[in-house]
This record gives C-alpha cells, structure tokens and sequence, in this order.
C-alpha cells in the first residue's frame, strides 16, 4: 500500500469490506506498519465519518477541532463515498 500512495497526493487508505462499506482507516504510523501485518490489524477501527447532506460547516469545525486532514463520507449504510479534504473544506467556506 505504501508504494502504492508514495507520490500521491493522498496519505491514507481506506478499508472497504466487498460491498464497499467502510471497515477501517490506514494512516500515518499504521501505514508505516511492519508490511507483512494484515490491514485488518494496522487500521484504525470505525473511524468517523459523514453523510453526504452534512453542511459543509459542520464538517469543518468537525476536522478543525480533531485537527483531522480529511473526513470520510458514506451512505447512511455505510457504503463509502469519498474521502474529503481539510482543504476543499475550507475552499468552499470561502
């Protein structure tokens, strides 16, 4: 995975079970983990997330508070939508 993200823009991975509904986050220390480790034992369990009819308000004072760099969004199921930027958050409050 870390080869995978090195020269993106992105610095976490996110877990999806087979129907895509959002299991765990892999970031920072946990995607340095030892290689051989599972994803299932690196992540971070049930991380916070969004639904996409959440203002985008709400959002950024959410991650301004946590000093979270991004947000999950997900169906009311759980199934993933996307990851959302600190920084388009903060765009659109512009």
């Amino acid at each position: 995975m870390r080869e995978r993200l090195a020269g993106s823009e992105w610095d976490h991975c996110v877990v999806v079970d087979g129907d895509g509904i959002v299991l765990g986050l892999l970031s920072g220390d946990r995607l340095l983990a030892d290689a051989r480790l599972p994803a299932e034992l690196a992540m971070r369990l049930a991380p916070s997330t969004f639904r996409p009819s959440i203002p985008v308000e709400e959002m950024g004072e959410y991650m301004r508070q946590h000093q979270l760099q991004h947000v999950l969004v997900t169906t009311s199921d759980g199934i993933l939508v996307g990851s959302l930027p600190r920084r388009t958050v903060e765009e659109a409050l512009r």
